[in-house]
């Protein structure tokens, strides 16, 4: 069976409906692929329906809608446009703008279907039979059940769909906010009506937000039956020349959700289980809702990765993210105050200088992300304010107050994302107890290039592609600088990588006598490699570290188990840095992995 499901939206209306349903059946065929690529005018979609030529319609079309109440919740769209005929260039055309503002001005028969029929039959009869064809003009201004009537009783819609193949279905929902409901509600309508063999369209744009997002959910999870197609029907906004502006009618995926998380990945192609459990966590932590903090050594491509998933976003169409990366780097607030004023945004006059108003960074995150790197340099004072104004309502609001102003605003939608090169044990001692459970929901740990081996070479040759993308330079894999870059503990991450390779590609760029004279000064021999591992050691490498180690006696406790146990911390930090990782540092110390984890507690 071919059903067509949509549900009732405020700015289009029903008639809408009958215009895509229309173009349907002028091309003999309920598969929403062979509508594609064209524009489709209104005004002659509405007479196709006059004669039923036996074209193939769909076995059922099911029109949902809520009640009138609960449209009028969220727009006032009906009241605010009750004069918009006044621009319509066709009512002009026919002579019918005086009539429509009687009507309108008449307020016992206005937007009642019947009566204002009546009205023109008995009053205006030679301007009846426009009024009546061309009524489906205004009829998107109408309660629900007068646009019902109208398409049922009064359009040409009924010569193709009978009273058995339209039928409207009301879901109980009462907030259209209240994506949990509609989902109940929608899932409820599937169970009692629609069958897991039928083929079903279901146009996902003619709704709101919220529920475009559980058709996505429902889709994603595998609630909805197997042949179900997703439109898209969108009418030329930049047509202004036009009242009723030309649409389109476009397929979706209905797998949108794995198609995005399938491109929120860190690493593509990885061999290392460590990174591809960093891409899992990613997948699911973004479209949760609730913070992600990314931990990571410097260099681990911690701010990359963000801006990689946020272009991948704005590419597949905003679906997930509407607004805009706003990225913050917090180590360059060097005091609290221009920490507030750059996060919160001021007014005019708040501090000599604000000559006028600021927009602050929460705000201009408004249904995008908020990316805070490096917050661990925020002071206790600014993390306080920040803890308060991250406490979302009911409807996922921020409320944030400018520096100088008496009032708070609303910030709708902003997914928090914090980045720090901290340990989770430091993160406790630097922020405040309510800020840090504010933050630490999701943590995604990025591991470092050491820690992941086996994609060095991968990383290695990657690193040669986005420094020279347009010049072809193909990156040394052989043995001798492969093995030398695994046994570096490159500190600096992706950092050192690239500092090699940018070393390893200017040495070819030197005339031959050139490469001579500066190996002979560096007392190499002449090749790119020992160039490249030369200015490594000398400008680019972790100073070495002593062999002295420091420890600080407690100044309350000095009995010899504290003093050993500051000695086992001291010892574990010096050997991580000396030999470039917690593994190397057990193993050079003769202890386990698990024995440094006890000296890091003690």
């Amino acid at each position: 069976m071919d059903v067509y499901i949509s549900c009732h939206y405020t700015t289009h209306g029903i008639a809408y409906l009958k215009h895509i349903l229309s173009c349907f059946y002028k091309k003999n065929t309920t598969d929403p692929g062979v509508l594609e690529g064209k524009e489709y005018d209104q005004n002659s979609c509405n007479n196709i329906f006059d004669n039923n030529n036996g074209n193939k319609v769909f076995d059922k079309v099911f029109y949902l809608t809520v009640d009138q109440e609960a449209i009028n919740k969220v727009t006032s769209r009906r009241y605010d446009y009750n004069s918009s005929f006044e621009k319509d260039e066709v009512l002009k055309e026919k002579g019918l703008i005086d009539l429509y503002r009687k009507i309108r001005e008449n307020k016992d028969i206005s937007y009642d279907v019947d009566k204002e029929l009546q009205f023109v039959k008995e009053n205006f009869d030679n301007q009846f039979n426009d009024f009546k064809e061309y009524m489906w003009h205004d009829i998107h201004h109408y309660e629900i059940s007068e646009q019902i009537k109208w398409l049922k009783e009064q359009s040409n819609f009924s010569k193709v769909y009978d009273e058995k193949k339209f039928q409207e279905f009301k879901l109980e929902i009462k907030d259209l906010r209240d994506e949990q409901k509609i989902a109940k509600e929608i899932r409820k309508f599937f169970s009692s009506e629609i069958k897991r063999d039928y083929n079903c369209v279901i146009d996902i744009s003619l709704c709101g937000p919220e529920v475009q997002s559980v058709w996505h959910i429902l889709a994603s999870n595998n609630l909805l039956p197997p042949k179900t197609k997703f439109i898209k029907t969108y009418d030329k906004k930049e047509r202004i020349d036009k009242h009723f502006k030309p649409f389109t009618i476009k397929t979706v995926s209905t797998k949108l959700i794995d198609d995005i998380s399938s491109r929120l990945k860190l690493y593509h192609h990885t061999k290392s289980k460590k990174r591809e459990l960093v891409n899992k966590k990613i997948e699911k932590f973004l479209v949760s809702g609730f913070s992600v903090l990314l931990l990571g050594e410097r260099g681990t491509g911690k701010s990359s990765t963000i801006r990689n998933i946020a272009e991948t976003l704005k590419k597949k169409g905003n679906e997930l993210l509407k607004g805009e990366l706003v990225e913050a780097n917090c180590a360059s607030f060097t005091n609290s105050d221009i920490a507030e004023s750059e996060l919160f945004g001021y007014v005019k006059g708040a501090f000599t200088g604000a000559n006028e108003d600021k927009v602050g960074l929460i705000e201009k995150a408004a249904n995008g992300i908020l990316f805070l790197d490096e917050f661990h340099h925020l002071d206790k004072l600014v993390q306080a304010k920040l803890m308060k104004a991250f406490q979302t309502d009911e409807e996922n609001k921020f409320h944030i107050r400018c520096v100088g102003d008496i009032k708070e605003k609303e910030v709708k939608d902003v997914k928090l994302v914090f980045a720090t090169n901290r340990t989770i044990d430091e993160l406790h001692e630097i922020l405040l107890s309510d800020f840090y459970d504010r933050i630490v929901q999701y943590v995604v740990y990025i591991p470092s290039v050491r820690e992941t081996l086996e994609d060095l070479e991968n990383d290695w040759k990657d690193i040669f592609k986005r420094l020279y993308p347009k010049e072809n330079v193909e990156a040394p894999t052989d043995s001798q600088i492969m093995n030398w870059l695994k046994s570096l503990p490159l500190t600096g991450n992706f950092r050192d990588l690239e500092n090699i390779a940018k070393d390893y590609k200017i040495f070819g760029e030197f005339e031959p006598n050139e490469q001579k004279e500066i190996c002979r000064e560096m007392k190499i021999p002449v090749s790119p490699f020992e160039y490249a591992k030369k200015c490594f050691e000398l400008y680019h490498s972790n100073p070495a570290v002593g062999n002295t180690i420091e420890t600080k006696i407690p100044e309350v406790k000095t009995d010899a188990k504290s003093i050993e146990n500051a000695f086992h911390q001291e010892l574990r930090k010096w050997a991580e840095e000396k030999y470039g990782s917690r593994k190397e540092a057990a193993r050079k110390l003769g202890v386990s992995e698990k024995t440094l984890d006890n000296w890091k507690k003690a």
